[in-house]
């Protein structure tokens, strides 16, 4: 309470209740239990209509991934055929991501094999690896398309299982055309072509010709 000049005693301000027995201040502590729920259906409504896109960019992207992977595997084994001066296999297991570069020799390719006194002077080029995980191969003939591919695994895979796919020769061409799919879940296959008489290697997108 103030002093008036008067020496009277000011009232204090106004405030709702204090005069006013019948007015109660009400304030919010939060949102109501139905505006939580509103939102929270909004939040999934929103999830659901993104998903498909997200999934289908992830798919794309990794697509691309493999196919550079695949693209690159390719250009060692043509050019460590040229440097070898001996045909290069690059074969694939249909329906996974393994694919395997060596010598195109049935001591490289048959299993249990021991090729090391064949090349004691001049190592030769074994490589195996995988694609980004979920990416697989469609053999030549359609093997594998479709599956989704089989769970991924980092375990070598036996010589025997592989699939031949294209043999690059030493003057740069290769023995006979080749062509290589590439998938991710359902998304249609990019496939990869390589022509025989000059080596030349297109990739070929869904919706695209040759």
């Amino acid at each position: 309470m103030g002093r008036d000049p008067c020496g009277g005693n000011l009232p204090r301000r106004s405030r709702p209740g204090l005069f006013f027995p019948g007015v109660a201040m009400k304030r919010r502590s939060g949102f109501t239990l139905i505006e939580m729920t509103l939102v929270m259906v909004l939040l999934i409504l929103l999830a659901m209509l993104a998903y498909p896109s997200f999934e289908a960019m992830r798919e794309a992207h990794a697509v691309t991934r493999g196919v550079d992977d695949a693209r690159m595997a390719w250009v060692t084994a043509q050019a460590r055929a040229s440097d070898d001066g001996r045909p290069y296999r690059f074969a694939v297991v249909p329906g996974t991501g393994h694919w395997r570069i060596a010598p195109d020799s049935e001591a490289y390719w048959m299993g249990g094999m021991d090729p090391s006194n064949e090349d004691a002077d001049t190592p030769p080029l074994i490589r195996e690896e995988v694609l980004p995980r979920g990416v697989y191969f469609v053999g030549p003939n359609g093997e594998g398309a479709g599956s989704g591919g089989a769970p991924q695994s980092d375990d070598p895979v036996p010589p025997g299982q592989y699939v031949t796919v294209a043999v690059f020769l030493p003057d740069g061409t290769a023995r006979d055309d080749a062509h290589v799919g590439i998938q991710c879940g359902g998304a249609p296959a990019h496939w990869l072509h390589l022509r025989a008489m000059t080596g030349v290697m297109v990739v070929v997108r869904p919706g695209e010709e040759e």
